[in-house]
């Protein structure tokens, strides 16, 4: 600890000595009215401190009598930065920095001693006006031109032939750096920065060198006032606030007004509703309206009238499951085939009234008040089997019967207290006799197809009626094609 007391007095009294602090006065106040006049009247001062490493990079050096490298350890950091924190990205900066560090190569001894004054121009990649929200890192990038005062104290190499020195020079130099700020309260910030320092080849003593380095410095950085009243304490002079009331605690904006991400014009402390939609209108809570409080605002709401208590869509309607028009609410048919026509009840239309709407209904004239299938039909109805067809002269069925036998098999399934009669037709064309056999193998055939899927073979009859019952006149093409035919007869 007294090492470094007086290692810091002899830094004084040194840089005292060589009039650098004349020099770095005056290159300050260069630097700070530069930063003036980039920024204008829109923004904050700020100062920092930050303490770290400073690592100086290995360094070629020549003398009449020598060459070789010096090698550093790493030694001691310390900068002080005065800044303008513009509303926009840029950050004009001036800081001046020193450092420490002991040759460390065999063959030499010494001490380095570094001052810089630089004037650097930061990039920060998320804007940080106002000091930014507490707990939120906000990166950086950018660098800076400037002076490095580069000291070497009691440097000798042995057996060399250079005589000890202490001697310093004065060159120009670039760094470039990076950084990350966490905003804290207070207006405080916490900060970690990097730089490297690229300067010139100081000329110390009978020696020429080089210098570069890296430097690591975790900061605090705070927001200096120049007497600008700041009402709400907000971090926002009064001059520049556009909300000079805003409550304690609250994050602002650069305008002094606290933030509203959705910008809806109702701030985010406050705001029930906080993503909501561009341009939507709201209500003093921030939620757009709704007229009839479904939970959908108007902007959105295809149904604005919506009966209170009525649960809805994400498009503001009454909710219609059954997609056939007719909200659940009101339908006394909720599960209604998609495509069907329905009535007001959200009822599909049934002509007979036999309970299966007009679309699924295979026999339309059902009597009132019969018992019937899940197809429409009831006892002693008779329904023709269009489609089932079979090959020439044969009772194999054709492969599109399948389609239509399956769909009575299922109706079958669904009506337990049901049976049927299958009845096999055919025309006139051929003996009776022939014709009543081949009806007979047709209808049995339909019937071991039933039976294939499951249905009990007790509800099953067949019988072959061949040309004694036509429904049309064997004198025509047309006519034989109708008579040639497979019916089913409801039974109970």
């Amino acid at each position: 600890m007294y090492a470094s007391h007086f290692r810091l007095k002899a830094w004084g009294h040194r840089f005292m000595k060589k009039g650098f602090l004349c020099r770095i006065g005056l290159a300050a106040i260069c630097a700070t009215t530069s930063a003036t006049a980039v920024a204008g009247t829109s923004g904050d001062w700020y100062t920092s401190v930050g303490i770290g490493l400073d690592v100086p990079t290995d360094a070629d050096v020549s003398a009449s009598t020598y060459r070789g490298t010096n090698s550093f350890d790493a030694g001691f950091g310390l900068e002080s930065r005065i800044g303008y924190d513009l509303v926009g990205a840029l950050r004009p900066e001036a800081s001046l920095s020193l450092g420490n560090a002991d040759v460390s190569t065999d063959s030499t001894s010494g001490e380095l001693t570094t001052a810089s004054l630089f004037a650097n121009l930061w990039y920060d990649l998320v804007p940080t006006s106002r000091f930014g929200r507490v707990g939120t890192l906000y990166p950086y990038f950018g660098g800076g031109l400037g002076l490095v005062q580069y000291t070497l104290e009691d440097y000798q190499v042995a057996g060399s032939g250079v005589t000890a020195f202490s001697d310093d020079d004065m060159v120009t130099a670039l760094q470039i750096g990076s950084g990350i700020l966490l905003p804290l309260k207070n207006l405080l910030s916490l900060s970690l920065d990097y730089r490297f320092v690229m300067g010139g080849d100081p000329e110390v003593g009978n020696v020429d060198t080089e210098y570069s380095a890296h430097k690591v410095y975790l900061g605090i950085r705070s927001p200096l006032r120049f007497g600008n009243p700041d009402s709400d304490n907000d971090g926002v002079p009064d001059a520049n606030d556009a909300c000079p009331t805003t409550p304690a605690n609250i994050p602002v904006g650069a305008s002094g007004c606290p933030y509203d991400t959705d910008a809806d014009g109702v701030a985010d402390y406050v705001d029930a509703c906080p993503g909501t939609l561009p341009n939507s209108s709201v209500d003093e809570r921030g939620c757009v309206f709704d007229s009839d409080g479904d939970g959908v605002g108007d902007a959105l709401d295809r149904c604005p009238e919506t009966a209170a208590g009525m649960p809805v869509d994400e498009s503001g309607c009454e909710l219609d499951s059954d997609g056939d028009g007719v909200p659940d609410a009101r339908d006394r048919c909720a599960a209604t085939p998609s495509n069907i026509a329905v009535d007001a009840n959200g009822c599909s239309a049934d002509a007979d009234a036999d309970g299966v709407s007009d679309k699924m209904d295979q026999c339309d004239n059902t009597p009132a008040g019969a018992e019937v299938m899940t197809n429409g039909c009831a006892a002693d109805q008779s329904l023709v089997l269009k489609g089932v067809n079979f090959e020439t002269n044969s009772s194999k069925l054709a492969p599109n019967a399948t389609r239509i036998l399956d769909a009575i098999a299922e109706t079958m399934r669904q009506s337990p207290n049901f049976s049927i009669q299958i009845n096999g037709h055919t025309d006139s064309v051929g003996a009776a006799s022939y014709n009543r056999a081949l009806s007979q193998k047709r209808a049995e055939a339909v019937r071991n197809y039933l039976i294939a899927t499951g249905i009990e073979a007790s509800r099953l009859k067949a019988t072959g009626l061949g040309e004694s019952n036509p429904i049309a006149s064997n004198d025509t093409k047309e006519g034989r094609a109708l008579n040639r035919r497979v019916e089913i007869r409801v039974l109970r």
